[in-house]
């Protein structure tokens, strides 16, 4: 048998097994959502597809995982675990098959190490979470994110392979985005979260979006900056207005965070790389801060400060509030802490304005 025909048979052997044991620890919460019963033959197309071709494994979860967070959402069994766990698990499977046969890959790179490290110290508290379930699950997304932060270096070999993953990546945003305008059109749910109106798109909250629309945003712009490709008017044309589309939807999300992100993407760019684009975000910002969605976000930063008592925190306030609670907690156990997962239900001890606990609103201080 010829070395591509052992590996596959190989790959399914691998998988087969996986998918054995997955099931039988899986078991008890099969029984308990159909959802997600009827959800794993998905996985298994997953799986044939990663036999077939590994690029196109990837060209599937980069075209498809933007849209599935809904679905994923009510696919949830007992812990919290679901599809998307099962989508995780998936990834990490399949870097890992990818990383045993190109091991120099690895062995090159220079983030692995500070990586490993970080997750191995993140399993080590594990045990003694205070809720150890989560903690698990929490381990699996740690560990996706180093899985697909690998993928590259695995299938980026050429110039080639750059301007396909590069045009790959722009072209999987235009569904997503589509939704995202849908919201911005008929403005009501699932499009907007339910009571404030916030654009929320194809994703299961606002702030998700928002982060992905500043993905979007750097992307597209990489493409217009970098010269990577040579693109005729009529198509800079139509990247620079879908561009103002991304920044349109990015504002209708109303998440401050991601605004703040992709306005240092475009200060960085201005001083390091072309000064005259200063000018331009400069101009672009005033232009924003008349637009009454912004005008509402920066004024609700101005009251509720905690400068008198008898008034309802604004959401930095209360923020600063909760960390500064944390503080005391983080230095008792500064090491290892409390277990991965732990803040939410050890809040309720020191954060008396939510005494039924709260996440941390901050992967640092979480951290």
């Amino acid at each position: 048998m010829r070395p591509q025909g052992v590996r596959t048979v190989g790959l399914v052997i691998a998988g087969a097994v996986v998918l054995a044991l997955g099931t039988l620890v899986l078991a008890p919460a099969l029984t308990r959502n159909m959802l997600f019963v009827a959800a794993l033959p998905f996985v298994g197309i997953l799986f044939i597809i990663l036999v077939l071709n590994i690029n196109t494994t990837f060209i599937f979860l980069l075209w498809t995982r933007s849209l599935m967070d809904h679905a994923l959402e009510h696919t949830k069994a007992g812990g919290g675990f679901g599809l998307g766990a099962l989508v995780n698990i998936f990834v990490i499977i399949t870097v890992f098959l990818v990383a045993i046969r190109f091991p120099k890959v690895i062995q090159k790179n220079r983030y692995v190490i500070p990586w490993g490290v970080f997750l191995l110290v993140g399993m080590s508290t594990v045990p003694f979470a205070p809720d150890s379930v989560q903690a698990f699950r929490l381990m699996i997304s740690l560990t996706t994110y180093l899985c697909m932060f690998l993928v590259p270096f695995f299938i980026v070999k050429t110039e080639k392979d750059k301007k396909f993953w590069v045009r790959m990546l722009l072209l999987s945003s235009f569904i997503p985005v589509g939704f995202a305008n849908l919201g911005l059109v008929l403005r009501k749910y699932p499009f907007v979260e339910a009571g404030s109106m916030r654009l929320e798109g194809s994703f299961t909250h606002p702030n998700i979006l928002a982060f992905y629309l500043a993905f979007v945003a750097t992307v597209v712009f990489y493409v217009l900056k970098a010269g990577l490709f040579r693109m005729s008017g009529p198509k800079k044309i139509f990247l620079w207005l879908y561009m103002a589309n991304v920044l349109v939807a990015l504002i209708a999300t109303q998440t401050r965070s991601a605004w703040l992100a992709v306005a240092i993407l475009f200060l960085c760019y201005g001083i390091f790389k072309e000064r005259k684009f200063l000018f331009v975000c400069l101009l672009g910002g005033l232009v924003l801060m008349a637009t009454p969605q912004v005008q509402s976000r920066m004024k609700d930063l101005s009251e509720g400060t905690g400068v008198r008592s008898h008034e309802k925190l604004n959401s930095a306030a209360w923020r600063v509030k909760l960390w500064e609670s944390a503080i005391p907690s983080i230095k008792k156990r500064f090491v290892l802490g409390y277990g991965l997962e732990s803040f939410r239900p050890l809040s309720g001890g020191f954060f008396v304005l939510e005494p039924d606990g709260v996440p941390a609103h901050n992967v640092y201080v979480e951290l």
